[in-house]
């Protein structure tokens, strides 16, 4: 902003020489080139008398206020109430009411903020007077600060020094072009004002090809003289990035329509490594073809500035993964919850209609496993805000080929796309002695972060074993990981540098050390990662029961239920998780001939051979979701009641629900009240 300022630099001082020769024509040509340059500048310019006449206006403060230039003075007023702040303009009344009752000062500075397309502009306003027998006449000098504004605190504070000293620069050039004083004198006065704020002076004699740099601690090889340098010499210790900035083509393509320009160059100065300045400068003269023949200006260091941004962004980059992580952490629990929560408050409910010791006990068993599946879910919360104390490791009796199948259930739901789960293993009956809290929250933090990071292809995970050791593997052809992020991906973000990070697998590796194993990965970006997990096998020797089934009706059962033609009224459950169905049909087999459908494609197939008279829809199905199963069992059928009974609480879903043709729908978890109420709202008939 400050070079804004500047630009005007040589226009005022070619004014000066006007008024002083008395050449009128000159002197209103002058005008109309100064208040062009105002104009390109972006800087308004307004002046008014005592008795609130407006003056004077350039067109940049009318286009800025879009008003017309014939605008009156309580237009204007009425205008600036409207787009800046309310209290900066009270505060603004205040001190301007102080100022004009001081007659000693001659001049007013303010900044002013103003909302423009959601994003928030700072103004700052000089205001100075002149005041004559007649009357007192204002002035207005306004512009833009908001990248100052935005700057780092010491970068702003740099801005600001330099300012006081660009202006004191531009009285000693007027005290030179207006009052004759003593040139020597007042060159060593700008030099030195210029030291005080770390900024130099430069100039540039492009046909000559030699820039003088009046910079003493700035040492060039092959330098002409002691401050006259060869263009080709600094070229050389400029970035070669950076060097396309300054190129001769490039250069009078971009200063033909312009006499000043900013640029921001890397340059090893000392061969110590390159820094950051800045050079701010002004066409000084022109040849007669229009091409530019000499340059001049100031240039400064900006280091620390551009360290202190780089900083802040890293810190915004680090800030904004672990706020992502978190939210995705956060939004998967939500499901996970919901989904055991439902069935314990179902069997809850029934349980308390149930008077038979062998139905309470078989609810019971049911209340008391999705109890522990929440619990472990709870406590895997807890495992991610402190996974360092040292805790006795459980020795769980588990059959992994059955724990690998629920997994299969578990997470095939989540899978959108066209992504297959793959769990190939053979069946094996044999059980280890592990603990399964841990080996849960950690195949769930790596299937889900394979989940979300593959768009197609495959997620396959497995185990073996081998004399001493069970080694799990999970692999994906998703999005891999760079090879410079990876050195550090199971550290925690608090503990180290940089924002490449994921608590996720520090979790992970933190949970693998307690359980005496280690884990290890193999990466390619654009490739996918497989992860390989080691840990001590244990065999369970009192403990050899085989796997129990738990993934749903058979197929002959669901045969037999389809041929025996039964006489009550078919309800249809579209249901992965075999306790959800369960709780339904246990509320609703007296009344009703509960069936169940496993995925979406299973239920389009039950609903064309039973013709049920109520569907049950859950979203989140392997194969084919809830959704785009009632989208097909519309086409069969437009009134049959569907209900969606789901775990995926998203206000969205609602809508797409409606739109798919869904009924109603209910938020697991649920009461047996409200499964009789919606039957009977929607079937018109006494439960």
């Amino acid at each position: 902003m400050f070079g804004k300022l500047d630009d005007i630099e040589k226009q005022v001082l070619d004014l000066v020489k006007k008024i002083d020769s008395g050449k009128s024509k000159e002197l209103k040509d002058s005008v109309n080139r100064l208040e062009e340059t105002l104009n390109v500048a972006e800087i308004s310019v307004c002046q008014w008398s005592e008795d609130r006449v407006l003056e004077m206006a350039n067109q940049y403060f009318f286009d800025n206020l879009s008003l017309p230039v014939d605008a009156s003075f309580e237009q204007i007023q009425q205008r600036i109430r409207e787009v800046f702040y309310a209290e900066d303009l009270i505060r603004f009344k205040e001190e301007y009411t102080l100022w004009k009752a001081d007659k000693l000062s001659n001049s007013f500075v303010f900044e002013f903020r103003r909302q423009v397309n959601d994003d928030t502009q700072w103004l700052r306003v000089v205001i100075t007077r002149k005041i004559d027998e007649e009357k007192t006449a204002y002035t207005a000098i306004c512009w833009n600060i908001t990248s100052e504004k935005s700057s780092a605190q010491d970068a702003s504070q740099r801005e600001i020094s330099l300012k006081e000293q660009n202006q004191k620069l531009s009285k000693l050039i007027l005290d030179i072009e207006s009052r004759r004083v003593d040139l020597v004198e007042n060159q060593n006065a700008i030099h030195a004002n210029l030291c005080e704020s770390n900024a130099y002076m430069w100039s540039w004699k492009i046909p000559e090809g030699l820039v003088r740099i009046e910079m003493p601690s700035l040492e060039f090889e092959d330098q002409v003289s002691e401050d006259i340098y060869t263009f080709d010499k600094i070229i050389d210790k400029i970035h070669p990035e950076d060097v396309q900035k300054i190129q001769m083509d490039k250069t009078y393509n971009i200063y033909k329509q312009n006499d000043t320009f900013s640029v921001e160059l890397r340059i090893n100065y000392d061969g110590t490594g390159y820094n950051w300045f800045e050079f701010r400068g002004s066409v000084v003269e022109r040849a007669a073809d229009g091409s530019i023949s000499y340059l001049r200006g100031i240039f400064l260091n900006i280091q620390n500035r551009k360290s202190t941004e780089l900083s802040l962004l890293q810190e915004i980059d680090r800030l904004r993964e672990a706020d992502r992580l978190r939210n995705s952490i956060f939004s998967n629990l939500t499901q996970e919850i919901r989904t055991p929560l439902h069935a314990i408050v179902g069997f809850s409910d029934i349980l308390a209609l149930t008077e038979q010791k062998e139905e309470r006990m078989k609810y019971l068993d049911v209340i008391k496993s999705n109890n522990e599946i929440l619990l472990n879910i709870i406590e895997g919360v807890v495992e991610y805000s402190d996974t360092e104390p040292e805790e006795e490791l459980k020795k769980d009796s588990v059959c992994l080929w059955e724990y690998m199948v629920e997994l299969h259930q578990i997470y095939s739901m989540k899978i959108e796309g066209p992504v297959k789960l793959i769990f190939s293993n053979p069946y094996d009956s044999r059980r280890v002695l592990l603990d399964s809290d841990k080996l849960n929250q950690v195949f769930g933090i790596l299937l889900n972060n394979a989940i979300q990071f593959t768009e197609k292809g495959s997620i396959s995970y497995s185990y073996e074993y081998t004399d001493d050791k069970i080694i799990f593997s999970i692999t994906d052809t998703g999005d891999g990981i760079a090879s410079d992020k990876v050195e550090n991906l199971f550290l925690h973000l608090e503990k180290s540098e940089g924002a490449n990070n994921n608590f996720g697998l520090s979790v992970c590796k933190s949970l693998i050390n307690k359980m005496n194993g280690q884990i290890m990965l193999n990466t390619k970006l654009g490739v996918g990662t497989s992860f390989t997990i080691e840990i001590p096998l244990v065999w369970d020797e009192h403990n050899i029961e085989k796997p129990v089934k738990i993934n749903g009706l058979s197929e002959q059962k669901r045969a037999s239920q389809i041929n025996k033609g039964p006489s009550l009224p078919v309800i249809l459950v579209a249901e992965d998780v075999l306790y959800s169905f369960l709780m339904l049909k246990t509320l609703l087999e007296d009344r009703y001939e509960v069936i169940h459908a496993e995925n979406g494609e299973h239920a389009i197939e039950l609903f064309k051979e039973t013709n049920p008279v109520f569907v049950f829809m859950d979203i989140k199905m392997p194969v084919m979701d809830g959704i785009e199963a009632t989208r097909r069992i519309r086409e069969l059928s437009k009134n049959v009641p569907i209900i969606v009974l789901t775990a995926y609480a998203v206000r969205s879903l609602r809508k797409d629900a409606a739109e798919a043709g869904c009924t109603d729908m209910l938020t697991k978890p649920t009461t047996s009240k409200q499964i009789n109420a919606t039957i009977r709202k929607y079937m018109r008939r006494d439960i």
